[in-house]
């Protein structure tokens, strides 16, 4: 049944083993990464070394920083974390909102193999870069208050207006610091 379930849904599945190979895809996955299932099992290290992958922000990262990876080196569950995937060949940059959960066999403290369920968000992917390069470009930036929290949500040039550094989060409070008189 559940492997029904997965051959039948619109996320991409992929099943990682322990050496860092495929071990299964679903349809939607080979969809995704357009190859069929026995080529995304045929995959080794060496050809995955010749892609290129990219953090939300689309800086370069390396193949140890992939989700699936760091389950299967530390045995933690990620979350909805983007990843950007250039395989050689492609025209263009796969984005995937990905998610992975490490599995154990009895008595071992290290995963035996990682599932991976991913969505393709390429389009929404792409649209954010451009919108934050048109924010940028036209110095305007964005926000929106967490209503009944402190919580203050910030685009990257609302960061470079107030002059704080995209690493610092900023509060409502925060960021009212920045006006005075009528303005605030």
């Amino acid at each position: 049944w559940l492997r029904s379930l997965l051959r039948a849904v619109d996320k991409g599945a992929i099943e990682w083993g322990r050496n860092g190979r495929v071990l299964s895809a679903n349809p939607s996955a080979c969809r995704a990464f357009r190859m069929f299932e026995a080529e995304l099992c045929a995959l080794t290290s060496d050809q995955m070394e010749h892609w290129h992958f990219q953090d939300a922000s689309g800086r370069s990262m390396r193949l140890s920083a992939l989700p699936w990876v760091r389950s299967l080196a530390n045995g933690k569950p990620h979350e909805s974390e983007i990843c950007g995937i250039n395989v050689p060949g492609a025209a263009s940059t796969l984005w995937l909102s990905v998610s992975t959960v490490p599995h154990f066999v009895a008595g071992q403290v290290e995963p035996d193999k990682v599932a991976c369920m991913f969505t393709e968000i390429t389009s929404l992917q792409r649209e954010a870069m451009m919108f934050a390069q048109l924010q940028s470009l036209n110095n305007v930036g964005a926000w929106q208050l967490d209503p009944g929290k402190d919580g203050l949500h910030c685009s990257a040039q609302m960061h470079a207006i107030l002059d704080v550094p995209s690493s610092t989060p900023l509060s409502r409070q925060r960021m009212l610091e920045h006006f005075a008189g009528a303005d605030l």
